[in-house]
């Protein structure tokens, strides 16, 4: 039914059924439930019935063979922290409980200091099968650098302020930047400090000035640079709707080329068009020629 992660504290599991509730609620205190209300039984109602049986629920609907958001594992991290520094068990399910919830419990490993392959490996000598395929491997790379340059105190404090916003929108927008930010900096070498320096900047990209400004306390003077903004200006673009349409994005390089493909939930044409208009951004950093293009995620995987 489920399958400790770390012994008697976290766990994950397929969707349980109804029937199953109040078994599991011998077991575990808190549920972090990634199925999207279409997989669930009863849909919506599922989280006010495992809220009936007493479980202190966060809900992160994420689609079957997707990534979770970049932030969204800062989120699902902390979360599993503050129940386990209470003594709480925290269980975690997707639908098949492998993808999904493997790639959440093996965040939590990154988080409290595990490399990424002996998270992974972690996690999978229990699960068999666990972070099912390229794209959620690819997000928990993300999510190593992520950890890797900032730190679990830095990050906790970080998310607590960030998560309290009461915007949706703007932090998936950030999550996305950050992302975008990680993966260009991980494949076409951008030297050490320029790679701080814009992965700060990202992590800060909230319009509200109120928001900046308490973020901004958290790192000690920022370093500014030109070619961090324009770095940013250009990960910015590649989340132009602002609504987490493209998944991924994967660089390929060459001698004289970068191929970079968006790995989008739907049509990301406009965004090709407008990355490309920006590419000299990067062609000045990279000194390649680059070429934008996209396909479905799933189509990828």
């Amino acid at each position: 039914m489920f399958e400790w992660i770390i012994e008697d504290k976290l766990a994950q599991s397929p969707l349980p059924t109804l029937s199953e509730l109040a078994y599991l609620r011998r077991f575990f205190d808190a549920v972090i439930v990634l199925t999207m209300p279409n997989e669930q039984p009863l849909g919506d109602k599922y989280v006010e019935i495992l809220e009936s049986y007493g479980f202190q629920v966060l809900h992160i609907p994420t689609p079957d063979y997707h990534p979770l958001e970049l932030f969204d594992l800062l989120r699902t991290s902390i979360f599993i922290d503050e129940k386990l520094r209470e003594s709480r068990r925290v269980l975690v399910h997707c639908m098949g409980g492998a993808g999904r919830s493997g790639l959440v419990t093996a965040a939590y490993l990154v988080y409290k200091g595990y490399g990424i392959y002996d998270a992974v490996n972690h996690v999978r000598k229990r699960v068999p099968g666990a972070i099912e395929n390229r794209g959620q491997a690819l997000m928990l790379e993300n999510y190593y650098t992520l950890v890797n340059s900032f730190g679990q105190e830095l990050l906790r404090k970080y998310g607590e302020l960030v998560f309290a916003f009461d915007d949706p929108k703007t932090i998936l927008h950030a999550s996305k930047t950050t992302q975008f930010t990680i993966e260009l900096i991980n494949n076409l070498s951008i030297n050490n400090v320029l790679s701080r320096s814009v992965l700060i900047k990202s992590l800060l990209h909230f319009h509200d000035e109120k928001a900046q400004s308490k973020l901004k306390e958290l790192f000690e003077n920022p370093e500014r640079s030109s070619r961090a903004e324009e770095l940013l200006s250009f990960t910015h673009l590649l989340d132009y709707y602002q609504d987490g349409r493209v998944v991924l994005t994967i660089y390929d390089a060459f001698a004289n080329r970068v191929d970079l493909t968006l790995l989008c939930k739907w049509d990301c044409e406009k965004i090709v068009e407008v990355s490309t208009a920006a590419k000299n951004i990067i062609e000045r950093i990279v000194g390649k020629e680059l070429y934008v293009s996209w396909v479905n995620y799933v189509d990828y995987i």
